[in-house]
């Protein structure tokens, strides 16, 4: 059959019938597709949380948990923002992820010497595995203040496999040689955390 317009055309064709279908023959809008009909494609980024330090405060020599003052970096200002309902929690300091899968979490430490120099001032990511029981550090990063009021940043990067969600935890501490003053501000990000889930573990 030739020559038969398009218009003269009525009814539907059997999915049986349809052996291929290239790409080139297809033209015009095409309707909703359901996701649950496609394979082979990932969900893309699900989950991206920032938490800062919302205020400013002066540490002295030594190394320690910063558990007070976490804020999610999204309060207060609605042009900053998140992705998903599902977001990290956090209690004193300890950080609980929302589900399983591979997260990258880059810290960063803002802050100036207070009233002398310091030979190292850093930040250190601790990943716990079973419920906060025993830590390990996974990453740290110094920067240092040549002279008084001298104004440092430190970042540390890791990605983690986070294979049970209940039972993972990760927390911050600060180690400094001398006294500093720590950047905090919860709308200007300084010291504080990012979290984005890069996808399924």
């Amino acid at each position: 059959l030739t020559n038969i317009p398009a218009g003269n055309l009525t009814g539907t064709v059997a999915d049986a019938r349809i052996s291929t279908l290239t790409a080139s023959k297809l033209s015009g809008a095409l309707p909703a597709i359901s996701g649950a009909n496609l394979t082979g494609l990932t969900a893309g980024i699900t989950m991206a949380d920032s938490w800062v330090l919302s205020a400013s405060y002066v540490k002295t020599s030594g190394a320690d948990d910063v558990t007070a003052n976490w804020v999610r970096h999204s309060n207060g200002a609605s042009y900053l923002g998140h992705i998903g309902s599902s977001l990290m929690t956090e209690s004193s300091g300890v950080f609980t992820f929302p589900s399983t899968g591979i997260y990258m979490v880059t810290s960063t430490l803002s802050g100036r010497t207070d009233g002398g120099y310091a030979s190292y001032a850093g930040m250190r990511q601790y990943y716990s595995g079973s419920s906060g029981s025993s830590y390990n550090v996974t990453a740290s990063g110094y920067e240092h203040g040549d002279r008084s009021s001298a104004h440092f940043v430190s970042n540390q990067t890791v990605i983690y496999d986070i294979t049970d969600a209940s039972t993972a935890r990760i927390k911050f501490d600060i180690e400094n040689s001398h006294q500093i003053k720590i950047f905090g501000n919860s709308v200007n990000r300084n010291t504080g955390a990012v979290f984005i889930r890069l996808g399924d573990t």
